[in-house]
Formats: structure tokens, C-alpha cells, sequence
């Protein structure tokens, strides 16, 4: 949204089926869906406060409606912008758009464990090629501690929830595996606040 939209934005041809046409009607998909992401991350956290049968029905009702609002939201970008980023964008643009992204999701008051997860589908060599054309030498550093911190968490989550859930079997519901595993999450990793949570990662793309 605050990358990609306004550059299309920008190399409008004026017409009523141009770029700008497009944009607003992916905003408004965006627009809808963040909304219910919201209401859903509101309830999630009244979930984890109190963990009742309620409280669960909510966030699975709440999830419910999220999803497919999301689901339009991706697929309008998809269906919308493809035809007009082929039409304008260069391969400058790619390196400037990515050069970009990189700062939007290092520096304040964004977290930067975002931008360590939206590059851990690369392997090992593609990420520190990647890092290194687009970061400078400074934040390419504070980045390398970062990534360490958040995957070594992030696998750790992972691990406890499989083994919480071999454990529990029959004996453990799944409201309380899902508190457990809450409150077994690394301290030293800093709460994203709720404006600011993956969801929002999804729109900057």
C-alpha cells in the first residue's frame, strides 16, 4: 500500500480503466479486509486473557470472516495490477522498489524480525546476496544479530508447540495447548503492536 500503490499510481495513463482505477479498487478490498483483521487480532488477545469456550467461538467466528475478505483483497491485486506493472515497470524499478521495502521494514516504528521473516523462504546464499545489494553495511549487520535472535525464537516456538502437542493428546484441549505455547514465547523478542502486525506486511508487498 505505501510502496507499490502510490508508484502505480504515479504512471497513471488518465484513462478510467488506468492504474489509478485499479489501485482504488485493490484499496478498498485492502480497506475491508484490515478491518476484520483488526476485530480479529482484538479478539485473539481477549482469547489469550481469558481463555474460554466464548472467547474461543469469537476468534473462530472472527477468523472465519477474515479469511475470505483477505482472499479478495490478494486476489483483486492479483487480477488488477499484474497487466499495468508489466506495462511500466523496468528493472531499475525493481532494484529501487526492493531497496525500499528493505528500509520501509528496518527503521522505526517498524520490527525488524518483519523484514527477517519475509526473506526466511530464501535459502541461506540467496538471502545474503539479497541482503547485501540492498541493504548498506550498518543496518546489513544489525540485521545479521536480529535474524539470529528471531529464528533461533521462531523455531523454538515451533518445536514447543510439536511437542505440546504429542503430549497432550486427550488430556490437553486445544484452547489450553494454544496458551501454553502463548506464554512459552521468548520475552527478548518485543511485542508487534496490533496496527503494526503481519497483516500490514501483506499490504506493503
Amino acid at each position: 500500500v505505501e510502496i507499490l500503490f502510490p508508484w502505480l499510481e504515479k504512471i497513471d495513463d488518465g484513462t478510467s480503466s488506468g492504474a489509478q482505477a485499479d489501485v482504488g479498487k485493490a484499496r478498498h478490498a485492502g480497506r475491508i479486509a484490515e478491518t476484520a483483521f483488526t476485530k480479529f487480532c482484538t479478539l485473539v488477545e481477549n482469547f489469550i486473557r481469558h481463555p474460554t469456550e466464548s472467547s474461543c467461538r469469537e476468534v473462530t467466528s472472527a477468523l472465519h470472516s477474515f479469511v475470505p475478505k483477505v482472499s479478495t483483497y490478494f486476489a483483486d491485486k492479483e487480477s488488477l495490477l499484474p497487466s499495468h506493472i508489466a506495462k511500466y515497470y523496468t528493472e531499475r524499478d525493481k532494484r529501487d522498489q526492493d531497496v525500499v521495502v528493505c528500509e520501509y521494514f528496518f527503521n522505526p516504528p517498524r520490527e525488524r524480525s518483519s523484514l527477517v521473516l519475509l526473506l526466511n523462504w530464501m535459502d541461506k546464499d540467496r538471502r545474503s546476496s539479497f541482503i547485501a545489494a540492498h541493504l548498506k553495511p550498518g543496518p546489513r549487520a544489525q540485521l545479521s544479530k536480529v535474524q539470529r535472535k528471531v529464528l533461533h525464537t521462531h523455531d523454538r516456538i515451533l518445536s514447543d508447540f510439536r511437542r505440546k502437542a504429542r503430549a497432550g493428546g486427550s488430556r490437553t484441549s486445544g484452547l489450553h495447548s494454544a496458551v501454553a505455547i502463548n506464554q512459552s514465547k521468548d520475552e527478548s523478542i518485543e511485542e508487534v503492536p496490533r496496527s503494526k502486525r503481519s497483516f500490514r506486511w501483506g499490504l506493503s508487498a
